[in-house]
């Protein structure tokens, strides 16, 4: 049997195609628990609980997925905060993504994939951050555009429909 293909889950994090749909599951339960805490990411002690907690299935899980490090103390922008971005005016952060309609869907995940790729190397600019935090700079991002709007359902699932745009083939990722 064939290893899952290796792919930079959009465009950043270095995973399988076994587990980008956990990674939107995961990001979007970090977006819902940004919406009460405004914490993007949680304290790696809580992380890691809630990791052992989690039933394991065979090999997808969030160590071999490679999302270990999206908790606090792992960069930058891993203590950022939803407020935090938002406050940044290089470029302006709010509205990112803030329309994707089922009708102009192909062009509106456009603009807001440009906008993501675009903010997030802004992101890294201002926190003046190396490429190899690209990948939890990015999922802070998609944290942070997907906190305001995470009770609106459509646009949730919109949302998440958008970034697979984002991927990319990574043919020399470690396995």
């Amino acid at each position: 049997m064939a290893s899952p293909e290796r792919v930079k889950a959009w465009g950043a994090i270095q995973t399988n195609t076994c587990c980008v749909d956990g990674l939107a599951t995961l990001t979007e339960a970090l977006a819902l628990r940004a919406y009460k805490s405004n914490e993007i990411f949680m304290p790696s002690l809580e992380w890691m609980e809630c990791n052992s907690s989690l039933p394991q299935n065979g090999s997808i899980n969030i160590d071999h997925c490679g999302f270990s490090t999206l908790s606090q103390g792992h960069g930058k922008c891993s203590e950022l905060t939803v407020s935090g971005v938002k406050a940044m005016e290089t470029p302006p952060f709010d509205g990112i993504c803030s329309r994707i309609e089922i009708d102009t869907f192909e062009e509106d995940c456009r603009v807001c994939t440009d906008g993501l790729k675009n903010a997030t190397q802004a992101l890294m600019k201002a926190l003046k951050v190396e490429s190899n935090e690209t990948g939890i700079c990015s999922t802070a991002l998609v944290i942070a555009v997907a906190t305001p709007n995470i009770k609106n359902a459509t646009w949730v699932r919109s949302f998440f429909e958008c970034l697979p745009a984002l991927h990319t083939t990574c043919n020399l990722c470690p396995q």
